[in-house]
C-alpha cells in the first residue's frame, strides 16, 4: 500500500518536475545565447562572439606596420611643429611673468613699474594680471584640448606603448 502511495505521488508530482526541468533548460540555453550573441535588454552586453571580433579589428588596427598607425604617426609628425609652437607659447609666457616680476619688485625713487603691474597682477588689489589672463584664455581654448590630445596619441600610440598594447 505504501508503494501504491509512493508511485501516486511520483506520477502526480512527475509533470512538475518535468516543466521545471523543462524551463530551468530554457533558461540555460538563453542565458547562453545571450552570452554568446549578446542581449539588446538592460544590462546590455555584446556577447563573447562580438566583443571576441572587436578585438581582433583592433589588434589588426593597431598592428605597427598597418595603415592605420601609419596614418597615426604622419598626423602626429604633422602636428609636432603645432606642440612645440603651443609649448614654446606657454614656455615665453611662462618666462616673462618670471622676468617682470622681478623686474616689478624693484622700485626706482619709491616708483613702480606700472607696466609690470599691469602685466603680472597685483596681489593686493587682486589684479590677475595680463599674462594670466593670457595663460588662463591659453588654458581653456581648443588649442589645449588639441595639445592634449596630441600628447595623448603620442605617449600610447608610439614607441613602446603601442608594442605593448598591440601584442
Amino acid at each position: 500500500s505504501s508503494i501504491l502511495v509512493a508511485s501516486l505521488v511520483a506520477f502526480t508530482s512527475s509533470g512538475d518536475v518535468n516543466a521545471g526541468m523543462n524551463d530551468m533548460m530554457c533558461y540555460v540555453l538563453a542565458q547562453t545565447d545571450e552570452m554568446l550573441t549578446g542581449s539588446p535588454q538592460a544590462p546590455q552586453f555584446l556577447g563573447a562572439d562580438e566583443a571576441i571580433n572587436r578585438i581582433a579589428m583592433l589588434m589588426r588596427l593597431l598592428d605597427v606596420d598597418g595603415r592605420t598607425m601609419t596614418d597615426v604617426r604622419a598626423i602626429l609628425d604633422e602636428t609636432a611643429g603645432f606642440s612645440n609652437a603651443y609649448d614654446m607659447l606657454l614656455a615665453r609666457i611662462d618666462h616673462m611673468r618670471r622676468v617682470l616680476t622681478l623686474v616689478g619688485q624693484q622700485k626706482v625713487n619709491e616708483h613702480i613699474c606700472w607696466f609690470c603691474q599691469r602685466a603680472v597682477g597685483n596681489n593686493a588689489t587682486g589684479e590677475l594680471g595680463l599674462l594670466n589672463e593670457l595663460t588662463l584664455t591659453l588654458q581653456q581654448s581648443s588649442a589645449t584640448a588639441m595639445r592634449s590630445i596630441q600628447e595623448a596619441a603620442v605617449s600610447t600610440l608610439t614607441g613602446r606603448s603601442l608594442v605593448e598594447i598591440s601584442t
